[in-house]
């Protein structure tokens, strides 16, 4: 259970559009666009970890779904899907299993 202040949850669309390969072979779909509102969620859960006295992630922030990973190798397809996520039930907090193993939720906040 986390038991410090947390952003409320926001209702926001993400315009997914673009792939992306990143390094180690991991596939990505990312929205055209972050909105400014999940931005600002980040931020203020970024601080809050802060204020825990928890690591912060120090790279800058990007949306995204992962795809797959070890994909090294693979190339785009065609045309880049394009759909619009309609976030409006919450968010979870998650952890990363150790070696790449998927994810655990910690706590929902709705």
């Amino acid at each position: 259970m986390v038991n410090a202040p947390v952003a409320p949850a926001w209702r926001l669309d993400l315009p997914f559009g673009m792939t992306e390969a990143w390094r180690g072979g991991i596939a990505v779909l990312r929205p055209s666009a972050t909105p400014s509102a999940l931005l600002r969620l980040h931020a203020l859960l970024a601080a809050a970890l802060a204020a825990l006295q928890r690591p912060v992630e120090p790279r800058p922030y990007k949306a995204h779904v992962t795809l797959a990973r070890r994909a090294v190798g693979a190339t785009s397809p065609p045309t880049e899907p394009k759909f619009n996520w309609r976030a409006d039930a919450g968010y979870v907090l998650v952890r990363s299993l150790p070696t790449g193993g998927g994810y655990q939720v910690l706590e929902r906040f709705s």
